[in-house]
């Protein structure tokens, strides 16, 4: 996976993932230039745009791919200081010895991140 910078050619496909996690789409294309994308291969798996103005900008959107369409069915954060922002998205808090091995293995869970951390997660509808 890569992010890089969106481009016109990538308009089609911001537009998709925006619209469905039901983002504004309208004027997209006049902000494009502020855009990042991630992609895996040829698919855009997250998108993050400005609206920028001067030297003061507007965060637009933040949107990634459906995790349900991937197969996952729980999603794990580590936080030091915004776990009522995602408890308003879902999330809750989880012990970290509740934590399956494969998240508590990875280098954020067991070394970035401090261990004063919150955890949550979020169970995911399986999509159909």
């Amino acid at each position: 996976m890569s992010v890089v910078p969106a481009g016109r050619q990538d308009l089609e496909a911001v537009v998709a993932l925006l619209a469905d996690c039901g983002l504004p789409t309208e004027d997209v294309h006049q902000h494009l230039d502020d855009f990042v994308l991630e992609r895996e291969g040829e698919a855009v798996r997250a998108v993050a745009g400005l609206e920028v103005h001067g030297d003061c900008a507007l965060l637009r959107s933040v949107a990634v791919a459906d995790a349900r369409v991937l197969g996952v069915r729980q999603v794990f954060l580590l936080t030091t200081n915004a776990e009522e922002y995602f408890a308003k998205l879902g999330f809750h808090p989880v012990r970290r010895d509740a934590v399956p091995g494969e998240i508590r293995a990875t280098r954020e869970f067991g070394k970035l991140c401090p261990q004063s951390a919150a955890v949550l997660v979020r169970e995911l509808q399986r999509a159909d």
